[in-house]
């Protein structure tokens, strides 16, 4: 609200109502705290039917993410959860929240108390940048395992590829996705950046990149041409929205291909159908995880 803006003109912008605007905006101002009071009235519940087509479908599709499921039955994660665990099931997650250092918890918290006032418009300036390795292997964040039942395993019968991807996106969409042949490093770094980054950042885009220490030599070439680099603080994968474009992909991978460039095609055949809608969305994300970054002080969120 600090740049003036009326409540209608933030909703159009985040495509939320006005009165949940509101209520954000005021339980920040009043409270500094984005947990809502707690509710009056008869919560969500699901009936038995509802109950044992919740179960089958877990025991179908272990893999299956809770957000597939509260949309599916249209209640909240917590009933979801609540339900599951008084069935005897959990939730196993082999990649554990990264555990933040409070002196990066406090160059996190800075980071969102300083683009809180940012909202789409000025996100959509911005290009996210990132590396990730991709493994010819189905993806799984988790599975939802019984407490009287075997430990699900998955079982690798041959040994898995991998290729290192460097990739960029815009609002509008995906910008560059380049195959990295070995390791990546500064020179290779600035090299992308030289031939594929240096045109398109400029007056109207500001580049992100994370604090790996190979990207000293771009960023500093960068601000020699005269271009923006963002600021940005240690340990925060989780508030680059690239991250979850990468995960998106990883979950469309096959298994299926013989070698690494057939893997490569793949990935890149997933990057180019991507739709413009999912990577709209992660950019609509960054105000709610300014937020979340204030409302956890400066701990891992959940994105």
């Amino acid at each position: 609200m600090a740049k003036g803006l009326y409540y209608s003109e933030i909703s159009n912008e985040f495509g939320r109502s006005k009165g949940t605007i509101h209520n954000v905006v005021k339980r920040w101002e009043n409270d500094n705290s984005l947990q809502e009071s707690p509710r009056s009235g008869r919560p969500n519940v699901l009936s038995d039917r509802d109950k044992r087509a919740l179960l089958n479908d877990v025991r179908s599709n272990p893999a299956i993410h809770i957000r597939e499921l509260s949309t599916k039955f249209n209640v909240s994660h917590e009933t979801i959860r609540t339900t599951l665990k008084s069935h005897g099931f959990y939730y196993s997650c082999p990649d554990m929240q990264m555990e933040i250092s409070p002196k990066n918890q406090i160059e996190r918290v800075k980071f969102a108390e300083a683009h809180i006032h940012w909202f789409l418009d000025e996100w959509s300036h911005i290009v996210f940048t990132d590396e990730s390795t991709f493994q010819n292997l189905p993806c799984f964040r988790g599975l939802w395992m019984e407490n009287d039942k075997p430990k699900i395993e998955i079982k690798i019968e041959k040994r898995a590829l991998s290729v290192g991807v460097w990739g960029a996106i815009t609002i509008n969409g995906q910008a560059l996705s380049y195959l990295l042949k070995d390791t990546m490093n500064g020179d290779q770094h600035k090299k992308i950046i030289e031939e594929h980054m240096v045109g398109l950042v400029g007056e109207h885009y500001t580049l992100q990149q994370d604090n790996a220490t190979y990207h000293s030599q771009s960023k500093k070439y960068l601000q020699e041409m005269g271009r923006s680099v963002l600021d940005w603080p240690p340990q925060s994968a989780d508030i680059n929205p690239i991250e979850n474009i990468w995960g998106y992909m990883k979950g469309k991978i096959s298994g299926k291909a013989g070698d690494k460039s057939e893997l490569f095609q793949e990935i890149q055949s997933i990057w180019e159908e991507i739709p413009w809608e999912i990577i709209f969305n992660c950019y609509q994300s960054m105000p709610y995880r300014m937020l979340d970054i204030l409302h956890r002080k400066g701990d891992c969120i959940d994105y």
